[in-house]
């Protein structure tokens, strides 16, 4: 909960995306993560922008048939985390700047 309008949780977004240097797409009022890191690749991160809110999930998918392999286990959470701290900081920006 951001109690921000939807253009500047756009702005917000967008910021924290660009320090972590993910490349994305913007439809509408969703942002789609490029897959431009090995990383990402095994994720289906999506983010929902909406009047003072931003949701968002970090959900796994599989490259195979098979599905997901143990050894990936963990990479989500700590995206997740990574996402949620430049969220947090990009936030405080824009708060202590309105």
């Amino acid at each position: 909960k951001t109690n921000f309008s939807i253009e500047q949780n756009f702005v917000i977004v967008k910021q924290s995306l660009n320090n972590l240097k993910w490349e994305y797409e913007i439809n509408s009022n969703k942002i789609d993560l490029t897959l431009n890191k090995y990383i990402l690749k095994f994720l289906n991160p999506t983010i929902i922008i909406e009047n003072n809110r931003i949701l968002y999930n970090f959900k796994y998918h599989s490259t195979t048939k098979t599905g997901r392999l143990p050894f990936f286990f963990g990479i989500s959470t700590y995206l997740k985390m990574k996402f949620e701290k430049e969220l947090s900081k990009s936030i405080l920006l824009n708060k202590a700047n309105a």
